[in-house]
């Protein structure tokens, strides 16, 4: 890693001192590392650092979304597949209503059963123990 570094830096300047029309000699490395630098890095403190959850704080949220995508995605799937098996989908699609409409109404039940899901499981009777 020194040693790509050391390289780097050395071809930068080369660079540097023939972008400047002069013929690399040390005495133009030096003058060259004399010179102030055009680009300067400010460097200060972000602010506390914050500690990630863990245990109890992580696992709780983390395990409730889960399973709320899990039943989300797997009670859609099954609904989606029965509907288009008997037939609905497509008297859906020759319906008045628009697609818009069609993909509103469903997105709306998953968000619908989503949020009772996630009420129950923030709820403090969920949490307690029996």
């Amino acid at each position: 890693m020194r040693i790509s570094r050391a390289v780097y830096a050395v071809l930068a300047d080369l660079t540097a001192v023939r972008a400047s029309g002069a013929d690399p000699t040390p005495a133009r490395f030096v003058s060259l590392a004399a010179e102030p630098r055009t680009l300067t890095l400010d460097v200060h403190v972000a602010g506390k650092r914050i500690e990630p959850p863990t245990g109890f704080e992580q696992s709780v949220p983390g395990t409730m979304v889960m399973f709320t995508l899990l039943v989300l995605f797997t009670s859609g799937a099954v609904t989606l597949t029965i509907e288009r098996h008997l037939g609905i989908l497509r008297r859906l699609a020759s319906s008045p209503m628009s697609r818009g409409a069609v993909v509103l109404g469903k997105w709306g039940a998953r968000m619908a059963v989503g949020t009772i899901q996630i009420a129950f499981a923030c709820s403090p009777a969920a949490c307690s123990s029996t």
